[in-house]
Order: C-alpha cells, then structure tokens, then sequence
C-alpha cells in the first residue's frame, strides 16, 4: 500500500460526522437544490416565452351609467376581464400569438400557425360587455387611458362601427390620443360590408386592416343514400 492510499484510509477511519455537521450538510444540499430548481425554472419561462399573457383589465363605468347596465354587473355574465363569447380571445391571439405546432381545421390545412406577432408579451383590455348594449365610449377612452400608461407599445382594436366624424366616437379620440403618445395603433375595418362606405376605423393616424381572402379551398365529401357523392366547402 502506498503512503497516499495509508493517509487516506487514516483520514477516513479518523472522520465521524457529527449531527451538527450532518445537519448543516442536508440544509446546504437542500439550498442548492432548490437555487438549481428556481434557476431553471426561470431559464425554461425565457426560452419558451411561458409569460404570454401579462395583464387583463376590465372597464365598465360607461356600461353601469346606461340604461341597460342600470342594474349593475349582476346580469352580466362575467364580472371580470374574461370574455364572454371569445372574440377578445380570437383576435388576442390572431394578434400576438405564440407558434403553435400541428394546429389544423378538422384535419385540414395541417401546419404551424401563429399570430402576427407571436413574441410579444399581451394585455387583455375587456370594454364591452353584453350583445345588446354594444361598447360605450366612457370604457373605450379608459381603456385607452390605461394602455397609455401601462406603456403599451401597439394597439390591436378590434372594434367600430359606421363611420363618423372623428371627434364623435371614442375609439377615434382615444387612438388619436394613443399615437400622439408613440404606440401604433392597429384597427379592424369592421364587419359592415359589402355595402358601400361600410369601413369603418378610417382615422389618419390608425392602420386600418380588414379581412381578405386566399385561393385555398378547404372541401369534403358526402355520400348520400342513393351513393351520389357531393363536393362540400
């Protein structure tokens, strides 16, 4: 036996661990797990962008004071920054959202889909409340007020009507107010047409998008009793 192996057999058989050193050894074991873990954790929410949705305000004032919010929240469904028939979630997401792989329509038209930003960090602003009432302008502008000081950097506004005057809605004074504050404004063209002067959002200061079409089809088939078969889109 070497002089090296001799020392470290007497350094073995000399060391008895104390409880105190014991304790103290688990406590720094148990430390230095849980740094490692939180490390991680936190490594793993930058890379995959987990913190997509990181805020959600609601405005309702405008809606109490009207005839049909008269009664209070108590008949809305949702007293809160949900929706209530998924559009501020669809158009959220068409807006801002993250890549999503093997996204299809029943099976058709099969790939990765996302939004037109899919980086971005989202805020929910929710100011409208029921089918009837539509949106009023006291929660349009506090909408807008709050975005302009939560230091937003774009505006996606999915909503409008007929066009008017610009002074006369809030939509237009709140957007105008937002880009005189260096956020870029994004609105729909709204749902009006094909009548003629049926755009709406037209403001100077506002990117106006409305929907458009492509030249994919997306069909099926249906076999009926008498075995004809019929092309479906």
């Amino acid at each position: 036996m070497s002089c090296f192996n001799l020392l470290f057999v007497r350094m073995i058989v000399r060391f008895v661990p104390t409880q105190e050193f014991l304790l103290k050894y688990i406590v720094l074991k148990c430390v230095w797990y849980y740094f490692y873990q939180s490390i991680s954790l936190i490594f793993w929410l930058l890379l995959y962008n987990y913190r997509k949705l990181i805020g959600a305000r609601y405005f309702y004032k405008g809606f109490l004071a009207s005839p049909s919010g008269g009664k209070g929240l108590h008949n809305v469904s949702f007293n809160s920054a949900r929706g209530i028939d998924g559009h501020g979630t669809h158009t959220l997401s068409t807006a801002g959202g993250n890549f999503v792989a093997n996204a299809s329509v029943f099976g058709y038209g099969s790939g990765t889909i996302s939004g037109g930003s899919p980086k971005a960090r989202v805020v929910a602003y929710k100011v409208c409340w029921t089918s009837d009432s539509g949106c009023f302008d006291a929660d349009i502008l506090a909408a807008f007020e709050a975005s302009i000081s939560d230091g937003v950097d774009v505006l996606s506004v999915s909503l409008g009507s007929y066009q008017v005057e610009y002074y006369e809605t809030g939509s237009s004074i709140g957007s105008f107010h937002a880009a005189a504050n260096g956020i870029t404004v994004v609105s729909a063209a709204t749902n009006y047409g094909p009548y003629l002067s049926s755009v709406g959002n037209l403001e100077p200061w506002v990117f106006t998008v409305a929907a458009s079409t492509i030249d994919r089809e997306f069909t099926s088939f249906v076999t009926l009793g008498d075995n004809k078969t019929l092309k479906v889109y």
